[in-house]
Order: C-alpha cells, then sequence, then structure tokens
C-alpha cells in the first residue's frame, strides 16, 4: 500500500498536529462553556414566570443549545402545539458546512412539525419589527479577543432568548383580546 504525498506529511508532523488539535479544541470548548455560563446567569436573574431556557452543552465541544420550555401550563399558547424552540451555536468541530473553519453559527430552530409555531414566531417578529427568530448568523473566531467572543456569543443567545420572550408575551396577550 502507497501513502500519498499529503498523508506522508502529515505523518511527519503528526505530533505538532495533534498537540495542534487538542489546543484548538480546548479553545473552542472553553469558548462554548464561558459563553453559556454568561447565558445562564441572564437566565437566572431574569427569571421569567412562565418560560425557562434549558442549557445543553456538547460534552466535548462544538454546540451549545439552549431549549425553550415552559415553567408552568400557558392555556393561551395550546394553539402552538408545545414550545419547540432552540438557540444553537455550532463551530468547526460539529459543523463541516460552515464557510470558513474559523467561524461559528448562532441559529434558531424547530422541528418540522411545528410549523405553526415558526409561522407565528417569524409572524409576531415581524410585526414587532425584531430580526427572524431562526435566522443563522455567522461569525468569526479568530478576529476579537477571547473575552470579545464570549461577549459577542452570549449577548447574541440572549438577545434571541429575549426576543423569543417578548413574542410569547405578545402571543399570551393576543390571544387574551
Amino acid at each position: 500500500m502507497n501513502i500519498s504525498e499529503s498523508s506522508q506529511l502529515y505523518l511527519k508532523n503528526y505530533y505538532v498536529l495533534e498537540q495542534t488539535r487538542k489546543e484548538t479544541h480546548s479553545y473552542l470548548e472553553k469558548i462554548a462553556n464561558q459563553f453559556s455560563s454568561l447565558v445562564d446567569e441572564h437566565i437566572n436573574i431574569t427569571n421569567h414566570d412562565l418560560f425557562d431556557f434549558r442549557k445543553y452543552v456538547q460534552k466535548d465541544g462544538g454546540r451549545v443549545e439552549f431549549i425553550a420550555e415552559y415553567k408552568t401550563k400557558v392555556p393561551e399558547l395550546d394553539y402552538l402545539g408545545g414550545l419547540k424552540f432552540i438557540i444553537y451555536y455550532t463551530d468547526a468541530m460539529r459543523n463541516a458546512t460552515l464557510s470558513s473553519p474559523t467561524h461559528y453559527i448562532v441559529g434558531g430552530t424547530s422541528p418540522k412539525l411545528s410549523a405553526k409555531l415558526i409561522y407565528e414566531f417569524q409572524r409576531v417578529s415581524k410585526h414587532l419589527e425584531l430580526p427572524d427568530p431562526y435566522a443563522e448568523i455567522e461569525g468569526e473566531i479568530l478576529d476579537k479577543s477571547f473575552e470579545d467572543i464570549v461577549n459577542q456569543l452570549a449577548k447574541s443567545f440572549i438577545d434571541r432568548i429575549d426576543q423569543i420572550i417578548q413574542i410569547l408575551e405578545y402571543l399570551i396577550k393576543e390571544t387574551q383580546k
């Protein structure tokens, strides 16, 4: 069996490349853990009566999710078919479709079965002149300091969480009219 020229080069630099990979994964994991902790703090401070966001961080990095949940039954929102909305972060460790391995994506998603929820969230966000809660935003990891990236990601999540709560509160008021 022959080995390609690129594989020979990789093998010659194997130890350096493995150390670099470990350092990179550690850096990305640290970003995810630190910004998600800031978002958790915001959720705990605001402590909304009806809604909460549960955190999920991929064990070895690369993905963070905050999943919207009801704290208590909200009959005014039963017609939505459940609160199935996730704000997510993904980087090169979990997303091979990024335009650059130094980029990340923050976005919102709902299962396709939640068509009514998707429609209502987008309708109300337009009415309130808010950004589309499902839009993906791609950012660069290396263009700022570590602290600035962490703060930028935390702000992006906090803004989206606050937006979702604003939309849900509007939907409750709308059904009470």
